[in-house]
């Protein structure tokens, strides 16, 4: 696989994965709510008194735990390779652009979110935003 190919499969398993972990909780959902009680009525003259008597809880075991854990263990794993395929393509992106003498490209370089300009309305917009002083304490 290309890299842009290979980032955006990664990306979409990555978004997908995260909807693993509705299972886990639906199986914790249920094991709140199904606790069952059910006695034979007392007002009913023709049966035998305590004729029948059930009690029903669902237990977790060690599937539901291991579920869990796995599901887990994939989106650590996931987002530890996601975060090397990004430094693999940007190291990859700069060693070509050093060795056949291009000018670096214009997103290799990544600014702090407190210098950022933001633009505004829209895209032919001369307007920009900043950040005020007060904030960048707060983003530094």
């Amino acid at each position: 696989l290309g890299g842009k190919r290979r980032g955006a499969s990664l990306h979409w398993l990555d978004v997908l994965g995260k909807w693993s972990m509705v299972d886990v909780f639906v199986l914790l959902m249920t094991l709140v709510s199904f606790r069952i009680s059910v006695e034979s009525p007392n007002h009913l003259e023709f049966l035998p008194e305590g004729l029948y008597s059930i009690n029903m809880m669902v237990v977790p075991m060690w599937g539901l735990y291991a579920n869990m854990l796995a599901q887990l263990v994939a989106q650590v794993s996931s987002h530890v390779i996601i975060h090397y395929h990004r430094l693999t393509v940007r190291v990859a992106t700069l060693s070509q652009e050093i060795e056949l003498n291009l000018p670096p490209s214009p997103d290799s370089g990544s600014t702090p979110l407190r210098t950022h300009n933001f633009k505004l309305d829209y895209e032919a917009s001369t307007k920009r935003a900043v950040v005020r002083r007060g904030v960048n304490w707060m983003l530094a």
